[in-house]
């Protein structure tokens, strides 16, 4: 994990801990919306993630305001993607970051499990097709 923080944060210009971040909420949203089974297999085939998971859902976590956390709040709630987008902002990845970002890791992630582990996950969460290049 260490290996996959340091690349994506050079790539992003992020600091290791934002990137930490980041992943994290990637993972979050993973959780969410893919089969139990599918999210066990990448917790474990990726070291450190479920950290990274659980610190990501932790309630010491920053609550913040921001474009998408309004839009979010008036769809109701601000699950899924809404929700995810303005965490990754939070966590310094930008609008124009989110689709290379998002799929520099399913790449890592498809290293560790697989294509098709990592296909069945981008499509159980709706709307996610649009941030995968």
């Amino acid at each position: 994990m260490e290996e996959l923080v340091a690349r994506l944060a050079a790539q992003f210009g992020l600091t290791e801990g934002k990137t930490r971040g980041a992943i994290g909420v990637l993972l979050k949203l993973i959780e969410e919306h893919a089969d139990p089974k599918d999210v066990a297999l990448l917790l474990e085939k990726l070291p450190g993630a479920q950290a990274l998971l659980d610190g990501a859902k932790s309630p010491q976590r920053p609550q913040g305001g921001g474009l998408f956390s309004s839009i979010a709040g008036a769809l109701g709630g601000g699950g899924g993607l809404m929700a995810t987008a303005a965490d990754l902002q939070k966590q310094g990845v930008g609008l124009s970051q989110m689709r290379p970002f998002i799929t520099a890791f399913a790449e890592q992630a498809e290293e560790k499990v697989g294509r098709d582990v990592v296909e069945r996950i981008a499509a159980s969460i709706p709307g996610l097709e649009r941030y995968r290049a």
